[in-house]
């Protein structure tokens, strides 16, 4: 969902994702994998932000193979996912 809305602002989005597969819902995947202005780079990490006074790019690490990259761009944004807690209001099953 953040990706998605982060194109409104940006030329290109790169999604950084630790593991091959989403959590979050079907529609909002194929969503934004068609959106032709995010870039996916899955099974990834963020080793390190590079650049001085300003965000140059990144250091990313694939955590299946150990290969690392390094991408140009302009700006970080993090994000995690989240799950409401609405535990309290959901009828405990027995």
């Amino acid at each position: 969902e953040e990706a998605t809305f982060l194109t409104k602002f940006a030329k290109k989005v790169t999604l950084v994702h630790r593991r091959d597969v989403f959590r979050a819902s079907k529609i909002m995947v194929d969503k934004a994998r068609k959106n032709p202005k995010i870039e996916f780079r899955l099974d990834s990490a963020v080793e390190e932000i590079l650049g001085q006074n300003e965000v140059q790019g990144i250091r990313l690490k694939n955590l299946k193979t150990g290969k690392q990259e390094e991408i140009a761009l302009q700006g970080v944004f993090v994000a995690i996912g989240h799950e409401p807690n609405t535990a309290v209001f959901r009828p405990q099953l027995k």
